[in-house]
């Protein structure tokens, strides 16, 4: 079908999805999102309270472990997602993801850095409401990459088209455009 197809690694509560299907739905796009989750508690949150058509598939399954052909999708995103795998994992499994989507592959996360590590122990406490919340903000960043490492991997992964982006603040965006000239 004429549907585009976006497979989304690690949904939790779905908020990028449905922000992609409302976009797609106001300019008349057909639109197939995967939301692909391993804990089925953040997808049974997203199905009560992602307000959306039929667009967003729920899934329950390891990214390690995909439930998806090679091509299958036309993009293959996450958002603040990588910091939750180490390098060797992220060498193992990037060609697999990138191999999926027909298109590109586009992966947002947070930059390591010493501000906002030291901003989110400061204001936490105040502003985050749950203790989960206060404790992983901090806890993600320090496992975060910084951008030339992100670059290193994907490089010591074969993917010499990969292109690390960054974006304030502290985040950074990882693209594997197979659309560019010259890309594999």
């Amino acid at each position: 079908s004429g549907h585009v197809r976006i497979l989304d690694l690690g949904a939790g509560g779905c908020t990028i999805p449905r922000i992609v299907a409302r976009w797609a739905r106001h300019a008349a796009i057909p639109l197939q999102i995967y939301a692909l989750d391993r804990r089925h508690a953040h997808l049974r949150w997203a199905r009560q309270h992602v307000q959306t058509g039929s667009e967003i598939a729920f899934i329950q399954g390891d990214v390690l472990a995909l439930p998806f052909a090679e091509g299958s999708v036309d993009f293959v995103i996450s958002s603040l997602f990588l910091h939750h795998l180490t390098a060797t994992a992220l060498i193992q499994v990037l060609p697999t993801w990138a191999r999926l989507a027909r298109q590109s592959l586009i992966m947002t996360d947070l930059v390591r850095h010493p501000i906002p590590y030291w901003f989110m122990k400061a204001t936490s406490p105040i502003f985050a409401h749950s203790a989960i919340t206060r404790h992983d903000a901090a806890v993600s960043i320090q496992q975060a990459y910084r951008p030339h490492e992100l670059q290193r991997i994907a490089g010591e992964a074969g993917l010499t088209q990969a292109r690390v982006y960054t974006c304030f603040p502290y985040r950074m965006i990882l693209v594997i455009d197979h659309t560019e000239p010259g890309a594999t």
